[in-house]
Parts: structure tokens; sequence; C-alpha cells
């Protein structure tokens, strides 16, 4: 994404004078609403309030390349440092509509999803813009692997400090009509747990 009216350097310093929390071994910021680590979830009834400047106009600027970004309604901001990843996970299907959508910052990695035995690798560059949706979305699980360095087209590459903006739209109701049972909560009775939630 080239033509952002903010220079990555100034969306990270904005960021950065914003109070960061620490959840699983990383630091975080969550807006619009906060999400439940321990019961993985959205709680509808408790807003965090209106978005701050800056997000309210970066998301009228990626609602012009997926027009349903402006549907979003709660954010959150996840710093990785070198070494830091997260678990294989999906998107809780109740709490969350059915895009889920990432800016990333700073360094870039290796994003990891899959499906049974299927395994898709995606580089992410600094400042990509990555949606998911519909399948990808709710039968996919996807996570960034614990480590130091990523090997891209045979090239390690040193991965630096990176910040991941998540943007979604809450949803707050049961997932009763899905379509991908094997990871929805609704169905399972809980969400599916990460096989590593720390660290």
């Amino acid at each position: 994404l080239e033509d952002f009216t903010y220079t990555k350097e100034l969306l990270i310093n904005t960021i950065d004078s914003f109070t960061w929390h620490e959840h699983l071994g990383r630091r975080v910021q969550h807006y619009g609403y906060e999400f439940d680590y321990i019961l993985r979830t959205i709680h509808s009834d408790q807003s965090l309030g209106s978005f701050p400047d800056f997000l309210a106009k970066l998301i009228r600027q990626l609602s012009a390349l997926y027009p349903q970004i402006d549907l979003v309604d709660q954010i959150t901001i996840n710093e990785y440092q070198p070494g830091q990843g997260i678990a294989q996970h999906v998107d809780t299907h109740s709490a969350f509509e059915s895009f889920i959508a990432s800016l990333s910052l700073g360094s870039s990695v290796i994003f990891e999803m899959k499906h049974g035995d299927q395994h898709v690798s995606v580089p992410l560059a600094a400042r990509s813009f990555l949606v998911m949706e519909d399948e990808a979305r709710y039968g996919w699980t996807h996570g960034i692997p614990y480590r130091k360095t990523d090997r891209v087209d045979g090239q390690i590459i040193h991965r630096g400090r990176r910040i991941s903006l998540t943007l979604r739209k809450i949803r707050g109701r049961p997932c009763t009509d899905c379509s991908f049972p094997s990871l929805c909560d609704t169905h399972l009775g809980a969400p599916p747990l990460p096989s590593r939630i720390s660290g």
C-alpha cells in the first residue's frame, strides 16, 4: 500500500503514543471493544467508545480498497518482537462477522494458513493489507510461527518489530447456520483452543 496519507513511521509513532497492555506475552491495544482472551469472545455491551481519530482516518482510507471496512467496530493492535508469534487459531465464529482484515506495519513476516492437510504460507511485507472472508475466515486456521527468521524465496529474512492491526465487525450472536462446524464455537460448545496461547 503505497498511497497512504500516513507514512509507516507516522502511523507507528501514533500507535506508540497510546497505552500498550500486556496479554499472552505480547503487547496489545484494543479499540471499540476489548477481546476477552479467556472466553475468546467480545462482550457487545461493553463498548470502549469511539475510535481515536487516527483509526477513523485509517478506516476511511482502507474502505477504498475493501468497502466493508466501513462496518468495522473493533480493532486489535498487536506488537510482535522477533521470536514472537501467534498459534494457529480461527477467530471465534460467534464473536465476529464474515471478514477479518489485517494491516501489517514494520517487519515482514510469514503468515501461515491451514485446513486439514493443506498448508499455505503467505509472505506479508510491511504495509500489506490482508482480508480473509467466508471459507478463509471460517474454515481455515491461521497463525504466525514463533521464530526470529523466515525463509522467503530461498533467502533468510531476519524479523524486526512488527505491528499488526486487525479490523473486525462484531457479531455477538450464536453462529447457528455455520457451514464450517468443525471450527465453530457454537457447534463445539466452546471456541477451539490454539495449541499455544502464550509466548
